[in-house]
């Protein structure tokens, strides 16, 4: 969606740039102020913004999950088990990536109803709430927004945290058990 106004829409074709002017309105049967219709806009894409920042984080577990679990399936395959500094290091690891994981996103695999929902979910269904009508957001929404926000700012940072510092005594470990 796009606020009203009057934009340029391109199209290019085997190199040939085509140009028209578009004018998007509001239904006549809304009643919403510009302002409202401003916010809502700005809040719908931070929230847009706020969710595609979640996912770059959770892709990134994700990452590191499957190489922890990669180095496990390695050691099983050349006959090797970890001593105790490395598997209390794994374990630690596995266990820290699980909690971070846990707090941005519901479990694969798991309903909502057993685990309740994640920062993630409840940031979709503000968008959605947010975005399906043709008002500014209320007061409640604005206040769950922030909260959310800071909220998904703490679980983000305590990922990088782990991601920049809660590993590199694994790695130590794993390079020396080569």
């Amino acid at each position: 969606f796009v606020l009203p106004g009057t934009y340029t829409v391109r199209l290019t074709v085997d190199g040939q740039v085509h140009e028209k002017p578009v004018t998007v309105g509001v239904d006549p049967l809304v009643r919403a102020t510009p302002e409202g219709l401003s916010a809502q806009f700005e809040m719908a894409r931070d929230l847009t913004q706020l969710g595609s920042d979640i996912n770059r984080t959770l892709r990134t577990l994700d990452v590191v999950q499957a190489q922890i679990q990669e180095r496990r399936k390695l050691m099983k395959q050349l006959g090797r088990t970890a001593d105790a500094d490395l598997g209390a290091k794994l374990k630690a690891a596995e266990a820290a990536l699980k909690e971070r994981l846990e707090t941005l996103a519901r479990p694969e695999g798991k309903p909502f109803y057993a685990t309740g929902p994640r920062v993630s979910d409840r940031i979709s269904g503000l968008f959605g709430d947010v975005d399906s009508a043709f008002a500014a957001p209320t007061a409640p929404q604005q206040e769950l927004f922030r909260e959310l926000r800071e909220e998904a700012k703490q679980a983000m940072t305590r990922a990088d945290e782990f991601l920049r510092g809660g590993l590199a005594s694994l790695n130590e470990a794993l390079a020396k058990a080569e």
